[in-house]
């Protein structure tokens, strides 16, 4: 698992908030950018050790296509037996057609693809439309 501060390159339209750098950069103009204090950085500190700590509980790495509508009924189908059962683990959609790299660094070839994760590492994958019960999903995510 990886954690990262994306610092002044930070999207403001994402985040809600103004991006923060360690110092300004006179050559770099962008001013939505704020110098962090000690305070701010002392709350990253903070910020990334809970995310560390959120990171523990297992990953589902859903990789699909929005354009096509059995990997967009797969995606909704999974995060509904999420939200009804708590299957107790982050769902992460991944478009292929917008973070291509993404799906090649996990050698993802089928569409949907999903890999449960557990601390970072690949625990089990399941390949096209493999349809699990809730009953699976917490054997799977509890082993």
């Amino acid at each position: 698992m990886q954690l990262a501060h994306a610092g002044r390159f930070a999207s403001q339209q994402l985040t809600g908030q103004t991006a923060l750098a360690v110092s300004l950069v006179k050559d770099l103009p962008n001013t939505s950018v704020r110098e962090m204090t000690i305070e701010d950085i002392r709350e990253l500190a903070e910020a990334y050790a809970e995310a560390a700590e959120r990171a523990k509980a297992k990953v589902l790495l859903l990789f699909f296509n929005a354009q096509d509508n059995e990997s967009l009924n797969y995606r909704t189908a999974l995060e509904e037996i999420n939200q009804k059962d708590s299957l107790d683990c982050k769902i992460v959609s991944v478009d292929t057609a917008t973070k291509k790299n993404l799906a090649e660094k996990y050698a993802v070839r089928s569409i949907p693809t999903v890999l449960v994760l557990d601390k970072g590492k690949e625990i089990k994958r399941l390949k096209g439309l493999e349809v699990l019960t809730s009953t699976e999903w917490k054997t799977i995510l509890t082993n």
